[in-house]
């Protein structure tokens, strides 16, 4: 499986769409919330002491409202519940090969929860830290 870091954004970005109530952008973009903006966090390359094997992580931003409420908090904290109907992580791993761009695709993490500066803009949101391996 070799595919592109290009294609396996994408296929996260369609991932994060399936999530009721957000929207995925494959670029790094001023946008309007909420929304989850996919982007290469780093690679890893010949991961493997054969070489061939590439570990990209890739970073969910998920923005959900500029106005800090109680609201926005309890949209956040769904969106950060792996067990929650619009749960992140588990629309990222209901297909782990991400359509078939990636061996495994994995959300290890959520940081950096709370306010998050995005283009001169202060909004509610975390980062979902995705791992994922390609041969």
């Amino acid at each position: 499986m070799a595919a592109s870091v290009k294609a396996i954004r994408l296929a996260l970005k369609d991932k994060v769409n399936n999530v009721p109530g957000l929207r995925g952008s494959d670029v790094v973009v001023s946008t309007e919330p909420p929304v989850g903006v996919v982007r290469v966090e780093s690679l890893e390359y010949d991961s493997s002491f054969q070489g061939g094997s590439h570990d990209p992580v890739f970073v969910v931003l998920v923005l959900v409202n500029p106005v800090v409420d109680r609201a926005a908090q309890n949209k956040l904290d769904d969106f950060m519940d792996p067990e929650s109907a619009t749960s992140v992580k588990a629309a990222i791993e209901a297909d782990q090969t991400l359509n078939g761009t990636v061996d495994f695709a994995v959300v290890r993490r959520v940081r950096n929860s709370g306010l998050v500066n995005y283009f001169g803009v202060d909004y509610l949101g975390a980062e979902f830290v995705v791992e994922t391996g390609i041969q």
